[in-house]
């Protein structure tokens, strides 16, 4: 995967991570962003809101979900 993004520039300052959340379609020809006909998978809402809990759980130390 190719990637070319201005967030590197803040990790030179603050430590962060950059991830990409897989978005295709089963049985959907690859789209790209930041196009006219790109068509948002809502199916991964849950997957990514669930990362960003595990990562919540991880930095305060706690339990939020089982």
């Amino acid at each position: 995967m190719g990637v070319a993004e201005d967030f590197a520039y803040y990790l030179e300052d603050k430590p962060g991570c950059f991830f990409t959340l897989g978005t295709m379609k089963v049985g959907k020809p690859l789209m790209t962003l930041h196009t006219t006909t790109y068509d948002f998978n809502d199916d991964m809402l849950a997957t990514g809101a669930y990362f960003f809990v595990r990562i919540a759980e991880d930095r305060l130390g706690i339990k939020i979900l089982e």
